[in-house]
């Protein structure tokens, strides 16, 4: 009896430190041009840890989460390290055509980030929500949405490595 209350407080103890491991990082809502199959979300596993993201979704304005899938560098965000969920136009996302240097893990989804108004993000993880954006507005077009020194403004587009103020 034991052996089985440790092993489920371990379990339990593991999940939150998953639940805090990923960070929405930067937000690419407005692309120079054309917005189809180019708008990104990084996420940053912010934990010693590596993280699966296998069964990731995203919720934009609080809507029904929409379901992640792995295109290229695996489904596990490594320790410190960075992630990229891209739109998806046609089944398939322009990420790598826009930024050919990542290689990180590359998802894809069917989310669409406005460009005008305010909205929010919740990032889940086995259907928990383990990062949100409460609000934020679009960046103008070319710019992204990133977080710098523990608040959001406008950055550079920077997938993979640590964000830098426009």
């Amino acid at each position: 009896m034991k052996l089985k209350t440790l092993f489920t407080l371990f379990l339990l103890c593991k999940s939150l430190v998953v639940a805090e491991a990923l960070v929405i990082n930067e937000i690419m809502s407005n692309p120079a041009g054309d917005d189809s199959g180019r708008e990104w979300i990084e996420i940053y596993n912010d934990t010693g840890e590596a993280v699966d993201v296998s069964n990731l979704t995203i919720s934009i304005k609080g809507g029904v989460p929409v379901s992640a899938f792995p295109v290229s560098g695996g489904v596990s965000i490594p320790p410190f390290g960075y992630g990229v969920i891209g739109s998806v136009v046609s089944g398939a996302t322009k990420f790598s055509l826009d930024y050919p240097s990542y290689s990180g893990p590359l998802l894809r989804s069917s989310i669409s980030l406005v460009n005008t108004g305010v909205t929010s993000l919740d990032i889940l993880l086995n259907s928990v929500v383990v990062h949100s954006v409460a609000s934020y507005t679009a960046a103008k077009e070319g710019s992204t949405y990133s977080l710098l020194q523990g608040s959001y403004g406008l950055g550079t587009p920077t997938p993979g490595v640590e964000n830098q103020p426009n």
